[in-house]
């Protein structure tokens, strides 16, 4: 297996096609934020109609019974500010193309629908969020993968960086122990990211098992 890092970006796509696609939609989630807002409901996890700033909202019930079920993994691609769509999309990058180099494409994207799922159900179902998007809940999910997998196998590709590593935990931590909304003022989606980060480690013991057979 070729090292990533001695492969040109263009290489580099071509090898993580799956991890480009999640970044063009993203992309296009958040320019739906910032210049096409009143189609936000299309991507939500629930449905809403907003009218003389107030929101009401559909039961996601309502939703998934219609058919509606890409609003399970659509938030992921929605961030409401540039900066937190670059952080979560230079994160993707670091770690998912490793993860789509190492078990293909097939079962890569796979993994994203499982993670994302948990993800956004988690936020919706366990912190009672309704309007919440961005790739967070993903890359903790592959941070997770990451972790576990690199315990099983010792893949160099799956070897990361112990600074970055600790930072995410330690965002973790603070996300959740409020101090992140107390001094910056913003909100943090903390049920995506520990059950992202926890289906990425399931996901990771499957995978690592797979070197014992």
């Amino acid at each position: 297996m070729r090292d990533l890092n001695n492969l040109s970006v263009l290489d580099q796509l071509r090898q993580a096609p799956i991890v480009f696609l999640l970044l063009v939609s993203s992309f296009i989630g958040t320019g739906i934020v910032e210049w096409m807002p009143s189609i936000i409901h299309y991507l939500t996890i629930q449905d809403f109609l907003s009218t003389a700033n107030i929101n009401s909202f559909d039961s996601i019930t309502i939703s998934i019974n219609a058919g509606e079920v890409w609003r399970l993994v659509t938030p992921i691609f929605l961030h409401f500010s540039i900066f937190h769509l670059i952080f979560n999309s230079l994160l993707l990058w670091i770690l998912g193309q490793k993860i789509e180099y190492s078990i293909g494409s097939l079962y890569f994207f796979m993994s994203v629908f499982f993670i994302s799922i948990i993800s956004n159900l988690s936020q919706y179902l366990l912190a009672k969020s309704v309007l919440f998007g961005g790739l967070s809940g993903l890359v903790y999910g592959l941070l997770g993968f990451i972790w576990i997998s690199y315990k099983f196998s010792r893949e160099p590709i799956m070897l990361i960086p112990q600074g970055l590593f600790g930072f995410m935990l330690v965002w973790l931590f603070l996300g959740i122990s409020g101090i992140v909304e107390i001094i910056l003022g913003i909100q943090v989606a903390n049920a995506a990211h520990t059950t992202g980060l926890i289906s990425g480690m399931i996901l990771g013991c499957l995978n690592g098992y797979r070197f014992f057979k």
